[in-house]
């Protein structure tokens, strides 16, 4: 064999090797990543939580593995879309464990010991598009450290303590359209952080701070439909404001302290197709103003203090479908003759 092929014979040994040395190590960091990717899911599972998998494989490969090896091929290696966490066990450390589960598109972290710092590690993520933090240890300013999430659609924040959204909300949501507040001690600045986000249709504040003095605040989203005030310190002066919004079609002002007077605003909300009064001082009489709103679908009376001189208010209203009578006076009598018009059901 001459000089030049035997170099040339070793130099292809050389790169063999190198390409086969490379392959190993990469197949052992895809295999260890995989191995706690695995038992991370485990944990998770075993504390009441679950996870969704896209897998990796093409469909001929990965219908084989599944044969043989179930789902652990896909716990190992597939990419997490969705998770759900549950309980104090998962915190700050944990989800840096996860990489912020950066290629998921749904995240739900209930429970948790979860603080603000553990937040940063949710980006950079352009795949979310959900995510709940429910009853977490976020507090206060808390979620200004949530990263720029620019396909997040869903924000869920439920019984967190937290006060704010954080600074520049319209670049760092962009495309949210809704969001869930309820059992926070959001006030009425953080109502005034929403008007930065054009696109939300959907909010809800149930049990907050907010006041009268925030509701105009809830006026310039040009495409709100669904808001919920209930159990907040809300009254008639701020209904008054509320009723300049021209998108409204579900309104909730259950065990608010609204009254009859408050409801005369709210005829102007034409576009209103379900409105919840529940658990308020409303009377009968308080219900004629609602005999104008042309879309009005659904009612719901449930614990007020009315009769059967509701029905009257009742069966003038054009377009109404349902009413929830539940913990009223209403005679028996009375239901069977609106039910020949209206359906009487027990909540939305």
């Amino acid at each position: 064999m001459s000089e030049a092929r035997r170099k040339s014979s070793r130099l292809t040994w050389i790169l063999t090797g190198t390409v086969v040395a490379v392959l190993v190590m990469i197949a052992a960091v895809m295999l260890a990543a995989g191995f706690r990717q695995s038992q991370l899911i485990g944990e998770i599972e075993a504390h009441g939580g679950g996870s969704e998998f896209e897998t990796i494989f093409p469909d001929f490969l990965d219908l084989s593995l599944a044969t043989i090896c179930g789902d652990r091929h896909n716990r190992m290696f597939g990419v997490i879309t969705g998770v759900h966490t549950t309980g104090r066990w998962f915190g700050d450390a944990e989800l840096q464990r996860a990489g912020g589960f950066r290629e998921a598109e749904s995240i739900r972290i209930d429970e948790s010991g979860l603080s603000e710092y553990g937040l940063e590690s949710l980006g950079p993520n352009p795949n979310l598009l959900a995510l709940v933090l429910q009853r977490c240890t976020v507090e206060g300013e808390g979620l200004s450290r949530l990263p720029a999430l620019p396909n997040l659609s869903a924000l869920f924040v439920h019984g967190t303590p937290i006060t704010e959204l954080g600074p520049q909300a319209d670049t760092r949501f962009p495309s949210l359209t809704q969001l869930r507040l309820d059992g926070t001690r959001a006030g009425d600045d953080c109502l005034r952080q929403t008007t930065l986000l054009p696109r939300l249709e959907l909010l809800t504040l149930g049990g907050t701070l907010i006041s009268d003095a925030g509701m105009s605040a809830l006026t310039v989203h040009p495409r709100l439909a669904y808001l919920s005030l209930a159990n907040t310190r809300i009254t008639d002066e701020g209904l008054s404001r509320l009723a300049m919004s021209s998108t409204l079609r579900e309104l909730y002002l259950d065990d608010t302290s609204i009254t009859d007077a408050g409801l005369k605003s709210l005829s102007r909300l034409k576009t209103l197709e379900l409105l919840c009064v529940a658990r308020t001082t409303v009377t009968a009489a308080g219900l004629e103003p609602l005999v104008d709103l042309p879309r009005l679908k659904w009612l719901d009376l449930e614990d007020l203090r009315v009769g059967d001189d509701v029905e009257p208010m009742l069966m003038r209203m054009p377009a109404l479908e349902r009413v929830n009578l539940r913990g009223t006076s209403v005679s028996r009598e009375v239901a069977e003759r609106i039910r020949t018009k209206i359906a009487i059901v027990e909540g939305p």
